[in-house]
């Protein structure tokens, strides 16, 4: 049995004065306060770097994948988590800011 949740979440974010949308899916376990970006991606492109590229098997819209609210404390922290990490990982001097979660879905 695998523990945590993971969010997927389609992120509304500004770079670079651009609003974009954006594809991520962050592994949450609260009780140890552990977050991980898992994927990132522009929504209408292949993902750059996937769980496969971790050496994690590849996960669809599998059954266990429901909705959530978008405004959900947690999910807020699973996006911000998210564009701090790929903001860590860019060499771009404008940071990327949280416009609105648009859609999120966990399992």
């Amino acid at each position: 049995v695998v523990a945590g949740t993971l969010h997927h979440l389609t992120i509304e974010a500004i770079e670079a004065g651009k609003k974009k949308l954006y594809e991520a899916k962050v592994w949450v376990k609260p009780w140890m306060n552990f977050k991980e970006l898992q994927e990132f991606k522009h929504a209408d492109d292949s993902p750059s770097i996937t769980p496969s590229d971790l050496g994690a098997k590849r996960e669809g819209h599998a059954p266990g994948w429901k909705d959530v609210p978008a405004h959900d404390p947690e999910v807020q922290n699973a996006a911000n988590h998210a564009l701090q990490t790929i903001q860590q990982r860019s060499n771009s001097l404008f940071p990327y800011e949280l416009q609105e979660v648009t859609h999120a879905k966990a399992e």
